[in-house]
């Protein structure tokens, strides 16, 4: 039997003084300055797509492939509705995440790819097919193409291939996520990332946007929260 990995160094930072600072940018727009409309804390990015089409939405974070939604609405629209997102295509434009007061950021996505154990896979598990397709999928020729209008690709030598120039030449704003990278910041190289980052955080976010907590209780709580996760291991 192997030996468990050590785990990285893992310190909860949820709570300093950068992040505390970050959390009371949001509260400054959503609750004092109210620059973000209240749906921002309860609608998905598709709920975002049809006020961003009915001129309603000024600005959304999203993926180029956005762009080709837009165009897809667009052509779906009759009437007055039309010509307001006819305008709203021609005058759509991408740019960088704002920077904020320390720099500028973005959490890098990500996918994982799982393997089940062999007795819960009806027939039994085929382990050298299931290797092979995550070869096949993180390959630099594949998870370039895979990531077509959404992404970019997983594997850093796509981005030398002839695909991503391809996707490059042919994807409108695509050149601005690629822009993006050096401001990446990736999700916590440890198991528990998932619910640090779908949860914890989403909640800190809703105690201070809702003011249900302050910004400095709200933080510290998500702080203790993580704690509490890691320290159960």
């Amino acid at each position: 039997m192997k030996p468990p990995k050590p785990r990285p160094t893992e310190t909860v930072e949820l709570n300093n003084d950068g992040a505390k600072a970050a959390l009371q940018a949001s509260v400054d727009m959503y609750v004092r300055d109210k620059s973000v409309p209240v749906s921002a804390l309860t609608n998905t990015q598709n709920e975002n797509q049809n006020p961003f089409i009915a001129g309603q939405l000024a600005m959304m974070i999203a993926h180029p492939a956005e762009y080709a939604k837009m165009v897809d609405l667009a052509g779906k629209a009759t009437g007055a509705d039309k010509a307001v997102a006819d305008a709203v295509v021609e005058n759509m434009r991408y740019g960088l995440i704002p920077e904020g007061p320390a720099r500028r950021a973005v959490v890098f996505g990500g996918s994982n790819i799982h393997i089940i154990k062999d007795e819960y896979v009806d027939g039994g598990l085929d382990e050298q097919a299931a290797k092979a397709l995550i070869c096949f999928w993180t390959s630099p020729e594949w998870s370039t193409k895979l990531a077509r209008t959404g992404s970019n690709p997983g594997n850093l030598r796509g981005f030398k291939t002839e695909w991503m120039k391809e996707r490059l030449d042919s994807i409108k704003f695509l050149d601005v996520t690629t822009s993006m990278l050096p401001s990446g910041i990736p999700f916590p190289v440890i198991p528990e990332a998932t619910e640090i980052m779908n949860i914890i955080v989403p909640d800190m976010l809703q105690n201070a946007l809702t003011e249900k907590m302050t910004v400095e209780e709200a933080a510290d709580d998500a702080a203790a929260k993580v704690e509490e996760l890691l320290g159960g291991l």
